[in-house]
């Protein structure tokens, strides 16, 4: 990203009000969801992270849940691999996907939309009796990925929270992720939570994501 962009984020941010984070995060209520990426996970590392999390189901919110790259995680052949471990597979991405929310930003629009609330009826119904259920998508950050920026605020508004499981294993607080992106883009602003909407949030995500995979980024490489 330009530092042009970049700065014009900063002075968008600096007419927002803000908030600071002492836990005021819109999305810090209990958790009843988790997100994991399958990115290039082997099967074995990933089954043992489900594991390791006691995921019960697995709501699959990739768009194509195919993969040319990590073939256990296409549908059918990853479907079994989870079934043989216990765990119940659900492919949600025709009415969840990142697709639906490509281009779209009006994001409080699309989350309201007829078929985003039918993909969250589904997903409330699969977590019914406290059952653990994880959403999951192929991008490695949670914080470039809309099972961040769009399915975890849509969950809060009813009242749902979600915990993210990194690459490394940890499962961290969406406040948590907030707090690192704010830090990353502006260090100065690393108290402050600059994505009150939607809209703000898709917006920081896109320019998070295009900054830190830049050739000159910090995290490059």
């Amino acid at each position: 990203m330009s530092a042009k962009i970049f700065l014009q984020f900063l002075a968008l941010g600096s007419k927002l009000r803000y908030t600071v984070i002492r836990r005021t995060y819109v999305c810090e209520v209990i958790a009843v969801f988790y997100s994991i990426g399958h990115s290039n996970h082997k099967l074995g590392r990933f089954l043992g992270l489900l594991h390791r999390h006691r995921i019960q189901v697995v709501a699959d919110v990739r768009s194509l849940p195919y993969s040319s790259f990590v073939k256990h995680f296409n549908r059918e052949l990853f479907q079994h691999y989870l079934e043989q471990q216990g765990i119940d597979y659900h492919w949600l991405g025709g009415l969840l996907g990142g697709d639906n929310f490509v281009g779209k930003w009006d994001l409080d629009g699309a989350i309201e939309a007829e078929r985003t609330q039918a993909g969250l009826n589904k997903l409330e119904d699969l977590a019914a009796g406290g059952r653990r259920v994880a959403i999951l998508c192929a991008e490695r950050d949670p914080v470039c990925c809309h099972r961040f920026f769009v399915l975890t605020y849509a969950l809060a508004r009813r009242g749902k929270g979600v915990r993210h499981v990194l690459f490394d294993g940890r499962a961290v607080s969406s406040s948590r992720l907030e707090q690192d992106m704010a830090s990353r883009l502006t260090p100065a602003y690393h108290q402050l939570s600059l994505f009150e909407s939607p809209d703000r949030r898709l917006v920081g995500a896109q320019l998070y994501r295009s900054y830190f995979s830049s050739p000159s980024s910090p995290r490059a490489g």
